[in-house]
């Protein structure tokens, strides 16, 4: 079984050698590294260039979802696995997938791994310890954002199912785009054989580095409302669970950009006229996150930073 390895780099001269070190050094020998520079305007492709085993590509800076489907294209290997330019692996990483997947299974999951924070290091797992789960079960613990998450990282993917359902990374899309792409596949999946499983691990071999979130509100931003609007539109026949997931998504997603918007005092723009469109929706589905939501504490910070939000939006438009 062969893995091919797929690292987006953008700018990433302090930390891709170590997480190519880390490739070097496994004990599972099968598989491909494709790097795909992203139009870095530092030493990124230099200093994966000196690593013999690593293929680099090279691209003008469009974004990390170009980057990976670059490396789609590109890739050989039975199964996809991704690994962000400051992260890095155990030498078992391969090895621990290699003896999980089976030749069936459309995505493997870690769901445990690494974080290093400033003073330790820590495991974080997400609690769920099945080891075989059906494809449907899986779409509903990445999509509640309680278990398996909607990372690209921790997973393995079967590239023949990617090229099957060609299903990419949405271009278009600036946040939660990752969630977008595994939503998509695991439905293209469960549609081509409802009864397949996902297999899950527990063992930690992934070493997160936590980066510091920026965020900027503009039109990149908004994408991540048409994000969520897909994958509730892709799961929508999906369980009753997954519905009221969705709900809690597009409304807590919609209180972040509120939030933003009134922070950056942007209200003026395109972001003014959604909420004229679903201000009067907005603290009834909040409530309903309230009470449904696997975490309703999250959904009441959500409905306290929407109030104090809109009161401060009303002071200012009578200054």
């Amino acid at each position: 079984m062969k893995f091919s390895v797929i690292i987006p780099a953008f700018n990433a001269e302090k930390t891709i050698e170590k997480c190519l070190e880390s490739l070097a050094a496994q004990s599972y020998t099968d598989f491909e590294v494709l790097v795909i520079d992203d139009g870095s305007r530092d030493q990124t492709k230099e200093r994966a260039s000196v690593f013999p085993f690593v293929h680099v590509f090279t691209q003008p800076h469009k974004g990390v979802s170009a980057a990976r489907n670059l490396g789609l294209e590109a890739a050989v290997g039975d199964y996809i696995v991704f690994i962000d330019a400051d992260d890095w692996v155990s030498p078992e990483h391969l090895a621990l997938l290699a003896e999980a997947v089976k030749s069936d299974m459309p995505l493997c999951i870690f769901n445990s791994f690494f974080v290093k924070s400033d003073k330790s290091l820590e495991t974080l797992s997400y609690g769920c310890q099945k080891t075989h789960v059906p494809v449907a079960e899986a779409l509903e613990l990445i999509l509640s954002a309680t278990k398996y998450q909607g990372w690209p990282f921790n997973k393995a993917f079967r590239r023949d199912l990617l090229q099957q359902t060609a299903v990419k990374f949405d271009e278009d899309i600036f946040y939660s785009e990752d969630t977008l792409f595994i939503t998509e596949f695991l439905v293209s999946a469960h549609a081509l054989a409802p009864d397949a499983h996902v297999t899950c691990l527990n063992q930690p071999s992934y070493h997160y580095t936590p980066g510091r979130a920026t965020r900027q509100l503009d039109a990149k931003f908004l994408t991540l409302l048409d994000a969520q609007a897909q994958v509730s539109e892709l799961t929508s026949s999906f369980s009753s669970r997954l519905q009221a997931y969705n709900r809690i998504s597009q409304t807590s997603g919609l209180a972040a950009v509120y939030r933003e918007a009134v922070s950056h005092n942007f209200l003026t723009s395109e972001v003014a006229v959604k909420f004229d469109k679903l201000q009067k929706h907005f603290i009834r589905e909040l409530l309903y996150g309230m009470t449904h939501s696997p975490s309703p504490r999250k959904a009441y910070q959500f409905l306290h930073t929407f109030l104090a939000a809109r009161k401060l939006a009303k002071r200012r438009s009578h200054a």
